[in-house]
């Protein structure tokens, strides 16, 4: 039973998550290896991509970012 709700809850995690995956297609993320290299385009306030028809913001306050649970991994 809780192999099954982990699986489930898995599942729907990479499905939801799925439309964003393809917002940041166009850039090769792969060799990126420190937080400072990410910082280099979404640092910009005006970076923003279209997302159903929205348009989105990709901008990433690095104060905030730091504070936050991700700041540091």
């Amino acid at each position: 039973m809780k192999k099954t709700v982990f699986l489930g809850v898995a599942l729907f995690i990479i499905f939801a998550a799925r439309p964003f995956w393809s917002l940041a297609q166009g850039i090769d993320h792969s060799g990126f290896q420190e937080t400072e290299e990410c910082y280099t385009c979404h640092s910009n306030t005006e970076l923003t991509a279209e997302h159903e028809g929205k348009t989105i913001s990709l901008f990433v306050d690095k104060e905030k970012y730091e504070a936050s649970v991700h700041g540091g991994m």
